[in-house]
């Protein structure tokens, strides 16, 4: 009796001990990248976004509207302030699109550079045949990075390639949201269904990961998508 007494009162400290690891676990903050601190904010030259440390140069439609300046992007995850979306990476580039009407979808892009050295076990691959570190790569940014706007709740499809020898990942996916669309002859504007579509482009460039990203309806997406990320090696 005494056995099954101390037994029980071992099984009973074991389980306080797993559900006082995992709490710690839930609440753990990640610390902030210093390296995403100490990585310079870039500048703007015209409609063509530079960041010499990164060795980046991307352009972008002329008419969008376009910011480098910290506060005027978005949250990368506003569940997770402590997480590595927020603590590891840093919007470069926050682009509007210019045909925005009042209570319609506007579509947005931003370029975004991620310290990977926060995630554990994370290598960025270097060939399409490397389907592991690709698999790898996915998880751990749609685990981070989900709640962002630029997927879909609906899930993604992601695609791997390397041309010209430079490995990329893009994951996109896609959506139906109802916006007003004002319509000739009614006193209010109509709800109707809009297709909007999201694109997460990675690439890797002098030790970061580097996403283009953007949520856009048709007209915005064609016009984005006309952008050049350039890189050095």
């Amino acid at each position: 009796m005494e056995d099954r007494r101390k037994a029980a009162r071992m099984r009973t400290m074991i389980l306080v001990a797993a559900f006082a690891l995992a709490a710690v676990a839930a609440f753990a903050k990640t610390k902030p990248s210093e390296k995403i601190a100490a990585l310079p904010q870039g500048k703007l030259d015209g409609p063509v976004y530079v960041n010499e440390a990164l060795g980046l140069t991307y352009e972008y439609p002329s008419d969008w509207n376009a910011s480098t300046d910290p506060k005027e992007t978005i949250d990368l995850d506003p569940e997770h302030p402590d997480g590595p979306a927020v603590q590891c990476s840093r919007v470069l580039l926050w682009l509007e699109a210019p045909k925005k009407a009042e209570g319609r979808f506007s579509g947005m892009a931003a370029l975004i550079a991620i310290d990977p050295s926060c995630f554990t076990n994370v290598r960025f691959p270097k060939s399409a045949f490397d389907s592991q570190a690709i698999n790898d790569v996915v998880d751990v940014v749609l685990k981070h990075y989900k709640r962002s706007p630029f997927f879909s709740p609906y899930g993604v499809k992601f695609y791997a390639s390397a041309p010209q020898g430079r490995m990329q990942i893009l994951m996109t996916g896609g959506m139906i949201i109802n916006a007003i669309e004002s319509k000739i002859g009614e006193p209010a504007p109509a709800r109707e269904p809009l297709d909007v579509s999201t694109s997460f482009f990675l690439i890797e460039s002098k030790g970061f990961w580097i996403a283009r990203a953007y949520v856009a309806d048709d007209p915005s997406k064609q016009e984005i998508e006309q952008s050049k990320l350039s890189s050095g090696p």
